[in-house]
């Protein structure tokens, strides 16, 4: 039980971090589409690692859940 107690503390630390890096990710996405002449690769870029973080949100909460079920 304090196993997953610890577990459950961790991946709390983790999906913290990970709506940090969403956030920041969702920032840099929106500037650079909003400029009016925007590079397209780094666009695409930007739009990966939005991607990449949002995935990231949901496979922690998943493991979350799973753990408290």
């Amino acid at each position: 039980m304090l196993a997953d107690a610890d577990r459950i503390a961790t991946l709390e630390r983790e999906r913290s971090r990970a709506m940090s890096a969403e956030l920041h990710a969702q920032q840099e996405y929106t500037e650079i589409v909003q400029q009016t002449v925007h590079d397209e690769e780094s666009a695409r870029s930007a739009l990966f690692r939005l991607w990449h973080a949002q995935q990231r949100q949901r496979e922690l909460i998943a493991e979350l859940e799973s753990l408290h079920y």
